[in-house]
């Protein structure tokens, strides 16, 4: 009896230890890290785990979240109440700033598959806020990955698209770009009212600093901050949401300027070249009279 007692009493125990090892390894709360970063002209402020990442711009104003399940994009404006869904597929930071650009699906295939097959060089190591750090040469760019953050292959995806790095299979913390520039001065008098997605280009050169994390930091799990406001009107156009109505009107007036001021070249340049065309033609008929009374 004592010893059936005794192994009763041992498997009770195995199997709640069992059971408290399986619940600890199910239920453990995801590890959340805190990042601040410098990306171009806006600082971003960002809370990560494995599976969710939201992100909160200033001066830009707007915020994100993409989680697990679905890992969706949501973009919103938490004053103004407005917030964009769609897919990461239809996201990057060219559709998300500038009002003329879309994605093309058969372009962005293209893309990816360039992408796959792009050489990805890793050049050294090195630690950036505490963290240790796999340095890569990828065309034109240096870039620092983390490798103490594990992050799921859709939030890499969605943070290479918003602060447009080059693939490197783990989170960037800080990105390098080496750019030629171009001068105005020397472009051709032909493009000086141009304008297209060359307006885009970016004119500086040397080494460019495109991304910096300033601090990283481990704090406890919160799932609030990963949750979308409720009560938020959705708009089909990311631009609604990206930019406030206030920063809208600042584009809308620039580029009315712009379109002025390039109708106005136009019609300037055009006045010259029929007044030359005009006096040369009255100088011939002039001319002509003139020999004619000889």
């Amino acid at each position: 009896m004592g010893r059936f007692l005794r192994l009763a009493a041992y498997l009770v125990s195995t199997l709640a230890l069992f059971f408290n090892c399986a619940s600890v390894g199910v239920f453990a709360a995801p590890q959340e890290w805190l990042l601040e970063q410098k990306q171009e002209s806006n600082y971003l402020k960002v809370w990560l785990t494995e599976k969710a990442i939201a992100i909160a711009t200033e001066p830009m104003g707007c915020h994100f979240v993409v989680k697990a399940p679905d890992y969706r994009v949501h973009c919103f404006r938490p004053k103004e109440k407005v917030e964009w869904v769609g897919e990461i597929a239809n996201f990057n930071s060219i559709v998300l700033t500038s009002p003329w650009a879309s994605i093309d699906p058969q372009q962005e295939r293209r893309k990816m598959a360039k992408e796959a097959l792009s050489k990805r060089v890793k050049v050294g190591e090195s630690m950036i806020c505490g963290l240790k750090c796999s340095k890569y040469v990828v065309r034109n760019t240096e870039s620092y990955a983390c490798d103490d953050i594990s992050v799921a292959e859709p939030i890499l995806d969605f943070y290479k698209r918003l602060v447009f790095s080059p693939r490197l299979g783990s989170l960037p913390l800080r990105c390098y770009s080496y750019t030629r520039g171009q001068d105005l001065k020397r472009l051709p008098k032909s493009m000086s009212f141009q304008i297209d997605d060359s307006m885009l280009a970016d004119l500086r050169s040397g080494k460019l600093l495109k991304l910096d994390t300033t601090s990283c930091k481990k704090i406890p799990y919160n799932p609030k901050d990963f949750e979308v406001p409720a009560g938020l009107k959705r708009k089909v156009d990311l631009i609604e949401v990206s930019y406030s109505p206030g920063q809208r009107d600042q584009i809308e007036s620039m580029m009315d300027n712009i379109v002025f001021e390039s109708k106005v070249g136009r019609e300037s340049s055009q006045n010259r070249s029929s007044g030359k065309s005009g006096g040369a033609a009255t100088s011939r008929m002039s001319g002509g009279s003139d020999s004619g009374k000889k």
